[in-house]
């Protein structure tokens, strides 16, 4: 359970935001039953707002292997990436999310899902278009609602006195296929860029957004085109965009390196082996 723990101790740095401490998880509060077209019953529906990059966090516990628990939330004005953490688990879960349909008379549209095993956090992975590894969901449409569908995939070891946790966080959209997982499953990488379109008279912010959030564990090395840059940036690099050509493709890759063990007895290990992930973001100026 190190893993866990470390994660609720930890904030997820998205949009140039500093780390701080993640909110404490609370038994969900005002929960209730909403009929599901999809599962063509009754399903508690747990509201979560329009989350931010500090993200909306809650625990709950499914009263029998046969409930269904949506943690519904809302995309603001702007396109946004999502990360979804599912943890503090005592039993296999399962996870879907849900892009809720316009009207009452249409089923909503599932976009993904994933295997949570206890103790292991995630995996067998199913994969659509808009998803990357480690529930990181690349860009979601503004002024929409989504759903979090979770439940209990088998019987074994179920156990309704056990609650699990949920964090749903928004950022920037990440950069369209910048994010790579580690073999093993456990760490990955994301790049987002704000703005998306930069004009020649933009400044440019780009963030490395680790997935668990543990980026004090890594050092950040910056390429631009090709070209390291060695001005002491960490996950978050800043670029004029005036600095770049007009007329040519870009290229601003970012590699995190697992540098500094975690402080904790039972998990001393270093990300990665000392690995690395690398992603890069590739764009125009608009004109």
């Amino acid at each position: 359970m190190g893993r866990i723990a470390r994660w609720m101790a930890c904030a997820l740095v998205v949009g140039g935001l500093a780390v701080s401490p993640a909110p404490s998880a609370t038994l969900a509060q005002g929960c209730g039953p909403e009929y599901s077209a999809v599962l063509d019953q009754d399903v508690t529906i747990c509201p979560l707002g329009t989350p931010g990059s500090d993200g909306a966090t809650t625990s709950f516990a499914l009263p029998s292997s046969r409930s269904y628990v949506g943690f519904r939330f809302r995309v603001g004005a702007d396109p946004r990436a999502a990360f979804i953490y599912l943890g503090d688990q005592w039993y296999d879960l399962e996870g879907a999310l849900y892009e809720k349909a316009p009207t009452t008379t249409d089923s909503d549209r599932e976009l993904a899902r994933w295997t949570f095993l206890a103790g292991q956090g995630r995996s067998d992975q199913r994969s659509l278009q808009l998803v990357a590894p480690e529930k990181i969901v690349q860009e979601l449409k503004p002024n929409q609602e989504y759903t979090f569908l979770v439940f209990a995939p088998r019987d074994a070891g179920f156990n309704p006195s056990a609650p699990f946790t949920v964090r749903i966080a928004l950022g920037p959209s990440v950069c369209d296929g910048a994010s790579q997982e580690d073999p093993a499953g456990q760490y990955a990488l994301a790049l987002t860029m704000q703005p998306r379109a930069p004009r020649p008279t933009d400044l440019m912010t780009l963030n490395a957004v680790i997935s668990p959030p543990y980026s004090d564990l890594f050092d950040f090395e910056w390429e631009v085109d090709g070209a390291r840059v060695a001005d002491g940036s960490r996950e978050v690099f800043q670029r004029a965009a005036n600095d770049l050509h007009r007329d040519q493709p870009h290229r601003i890759t970012v590699t995190a390196r697992g540098a500094r063990p975690y402080p904790d007895p039972d998990q001393p290990e270093v990300p990665l082996g000392g690995g690395a992930l690398s992603v890069t973001c590739t764009f125009r100026l608009a004109r």
